[in-house]
């Protein structure tokens, strides 16, 4: 019993030790380590999604635990995405 509740907990400390640092790397080094990347991306994801769309821009919002990035026409906002990755992208509506 008592070697399995170590297992237990060497697994879970393991765990959360590889996934803090997937989460560190992820946060400082975003698709090359710059927002541009995700910025030209995530633009031409939406405007594959969206092709009637024209002059767009788009701003990189970093929250923390996510990316989100506006997309801008005319300076309002007519869309978000989110970013799960590089080169992952999905609507959030």
């Amino acid at each position: 019993m008592k070697a399995t509740k170590i297992l237990v907990l060497v697994l879970i400390l393991t765990t959360v030790f590889f996934g803090v640092q997937y989460f560190r790397s992820a946060l400082a080094n975003p698709s090359g380590g710059d927002y541009d990347t995700i910025r030209k991306e995530a633009l031409a994801f939406y405007q594959a999604n969206n092709p009637d769309m024209r002059n767009l821009t788009a701003k990189v919002i970093n929250y923390g635990c996510h990316f989100e990035i506006e997309i801008l026409q005319n300076g309002s906002v007519v869309g978000r995405v989110g970013w799960a990755g590089p080169g992952s992208y999905y609507d959030i509506r």
